[in-house]
């Protein structure tokens, strides 16, 4: 199994009614609250040994959600990885809303604290079977909110620092002509600038 780190404060964070970008706190969001809608970005840098053409058996995204529910009613949102060989940095000029999505989604909703694991073993697939991709390239991963009109507050604060929540991908694959079944685990962090 491999362990990845996050290397900037620019890898993650959220985009605000798709003009403003965050990435400076140590929470992203994800949803809605009074007029305002929120999509996340998280990047995976450097994936390890997976090659274009092999197979994903299960892909699964983990993140410690630190408010939701109640009051802040239930989050809905679509997990699509970025349609690129090798994800670029997020930021005010590279915002989810401006990255391409794979046309694999997983529908998501959260409407509580504690950890979410989401299967997105197929919008990986997607991005590892492109022809340009090749093990130690970066994943993105595009949190697209999906509310309707209707109650003010559906949203989610996910916690994502060195210190507190850890948001993990977990990627099992099978090399290109079948066999072996290899785990990997990819670790992302979020450094507190100084």
């Amino acid at each position: 199994m491999a362990s990845i780190a996050q290397e900037s404060v620019a890898q993650d964070g959220h985009e605000a009614n798709a003009t403003t970008w965050e990435d400076t706190t140590s929470l992203w969001r994800v949803g809605k609250t009074s007029g305002t809608y929120y999509d996340a970005g998280l990047r995976f840098t450097t994936i390890p040994d997976i090659a274009s053409g092999n197979t994903i058996d299960s892909a699964t995204l983990s993140f410690v959600v630190s408010a939701a529910g109640g009051p802040y009613g239930t989050a809905s949102f679509d997990v699509h990885c970025e349609d690129e060989d090798d994800g670029a940095v997020f930021g005010a000029a590279a915002r989810p809303s401006q990255k391409t999505p794979t046309t694999a989604k997983t529908a998501e909703t959260i409407s509580a604290t504690g950890t979410k694991n989401i299967d997105v073993k197929t919008a990986v697939q997607e991005v590892i079977s492109r022809g340009g991709w090749a093990a130690d390239n970066d994943l993105n991963f595009l949190l697209i909110h999906s509310e309707a009109a209707g109650s003010p507050y559906d949203i989610a604060y996910v916690t994502d620092s060195q210190n507190s929540g850890v948001t993990t991908l977990d990627i099992t694959y099978t090399a290109g002509g079948g066999g072996l079944s290899i785990p990997i685990a990819a670790h992302h962090y979020q450094e507190i600038g100084t």
